[in-house]
């Protein structure tokens, strides 16, 4: 196997393209590096960067984890865009807040759909019923 070329990949980890009998395969540097050479007796399944730093894959910065250790380390350090930090929002905080605070106060969720027309029906649903925009528990 050899080395044809490394690169930041889209997600901004290091990866390396190898070369295996004229076939090229991408891997994650930091997954080569865990495999290799940090131990893994209870069968972890993913790799976490300690310092959140993606393209840090020094083996003194990668530890074996859960994908429950994973998600909540990323959550816990703000590696995770949530709420109208989310390329996926649609609605910003604000306006999350008044269709839960609407329904905390005692209206049915279809009140809520009318009360907000801007939200769609689905989210309004998930954030009443505490599916989505879950962090605002915390602020509410």
């Amino acid at each position: 196997m050899t080395l044809v070329k490394t690169k930041i990949d889209c997600e901004g980890y290091v990866k390396v393209t190898l070369n295996k009998n004229g076939k090229a395969v991408d891997r994650r540097v930091h997954r080569l590096v865990a495999l290799h050479f940090i131990p893994n007796p209870n069968n972890l399944p993913q790799v976490n960067h300690i310092d959140g730093d993606k393209s840090n894959p020094s083996i003194n910065n990668l530890e074996w984890v859960t994908a429950k250790g994973n998600a909540q380390h990323a959550l816990k350090h703000g590696l995770i865009r949530v709420g109208e930090k989310s390329p996926n929002a649609t609605i910003t905080e604000k306006q999350a807040l008044s269709i839960l605070k609407d329904f905390q106060n005692g209206m049915t969720i279809s009140e809520v759909r009318k009360a907000h027309p801007y939200a769609s029906k689905s989210i309004v649903d998930k954030i009443c019923q505490r599916q989505r925009w879950k962090h605002l528990d915390k602020t509410s």
